[in-house]
């Protein structure tokens, strides 16, 4: 029998004996009643995510070291989203009006998913595994425009029983331009500054991911023919690349644009893919018969596709296919030894 069931057991008994014994002796054990739920609490905590610091961590410093180190050419998407985070986890007890909801907007390979992961493993212990993580993506929930009234009250019922144990969660949507048109509007309430929907989950996170050229790609071909840093974009600038109504009616707190990839940011990479399957396993440039880092790197990014054709800038995968090109060109060398 669990420990948790045992304490409740005793408290039980101990609640059925009140009536028949002394006030003393009842006042005595009716303070013990606060200290047992704790206790169980703290059993049954220790096993099962609950909503508390100990399953909500709220790692600033993790979540800043850990976009630092792996994604690259984002300096604005990043600065924004660490203030951003930051604020809202300076004050563990503060209670929003509503949740902060951001969209992050770019091509496939700059690194949306992975900011995604990387927030959900700072926020919560369990990390992208966490009870409080909930995803959905438009590949496979609310792919048919049929019924779509149908379609928003599941969506609002599945936001409203997810928060029903917990008032801090991370909501993610996958693919979020790809959801019927309109279904996505059917979250304004809980965005709603002070409306009760909103205020109940006043503390969550909601991440919509868009992938998409436009025009993304234009301003960044903009920014590095004129010679600008990408730390120039604005957010009144970035509120302007979409139209969505959660846009329109200031729902949406930040629209972070990701940026197309630039060799020197794919040759990062490479780089760290290199490292994480050879070289930091023991091997080295030698053994996989190339004479440094460089020239191995030099291989890898003949094989990507960079665009557009007449000045090819921008890799047209970003890092997306960097891991697989790296393991099917390079081995090492077989050191196992047989009779």
């Amino acid at each position: 029998m669990k420990i948790g069931a045992v304490i409740l057991g005793l408290l039980g008994f101990c609640s059925a004996l009140l009536p028949a014994i002394p006030f003393a002796v009842k006042f005595g054990v009716a303070a013990l009643a606060p200290a047992g739920l704790l206790l169980y609490e703290y059993m049954e905590c220790t096993s099962y995510e609950c909503c508390n610091d100990r399953w909500i961590k709220r790692n600033k410093t993790e979540l800043r070291e850990n976009l630092r180190d792996s994604i690259y050419g984002q300096p604005f998407a990043t600065r924004i989203l660490l203030n951003a985070i930051g604020n809202r986890w300076s004050d563990p007890q503060k209670e929003y009006d509503k949740p902060l909801v951001m969209m992050l907007h770019g091509p496939t390979g700059v690194g949306k998913n992975y900011i995604t992961r990387t927030l959900a493993n700072s926020m919560f212990t369990a990390g992208t595994k966490s009870v409080f993580v909930h995803y959905m993506t438009s590949a496979y929930h609310f792919t048919s425009e049929d019924n779509l009234k149908l379609h928003i009250a599941d969506m609002q019922s599945w936001i409203e029983g997810n928060s029903t144990l917990c008032g801090e969660n991370l909501f993610v949507f996958d693919e979020a331009r790809r959801f019927p048109p309109g279904l996505l509007d059917g979250l304004m309430h809980f965005m709603a500054h002070g409306s009760p929907a909103a205020k109940k989950i006043g503390r969550s996170i909601f991440v919509f991911l868009y992938e998409g050229d436009e025009p993304v790609v234009d301003w960044a071909q903009d920014l590095y023919e004129n010679g600008e840093d990408r730390e120039t974009i604005s957010l009144r600038r970035a509120d302007e690349m979409h139209d969505s109504l959660l846009v329109k009616r200031g729902l949406i707190d930040y629209h972070l644009p990701l940026l197309p990839l630039e060799r020197k940011h794919v040759r990062k990479c490479i780089a760290d893919s290199i490292y994480s399957n050879y070289l930091n396993k023991g091997g080295n440039p030698s053994m996989l018969g190339y004479d440094d880092l460089d020239e191995m790197i030099d291989v890898i990014e003949k094989e990507v596709i960079f665009f557009p054709e007449d000045t090819p800038i921008f890799s047209a995968f970003g890092c997306k296919k960097i891991e697989s090109k790296v393991l099917s060109e390079f081995r090492l060398p077989d050191t196992d030894h047989h009779l």
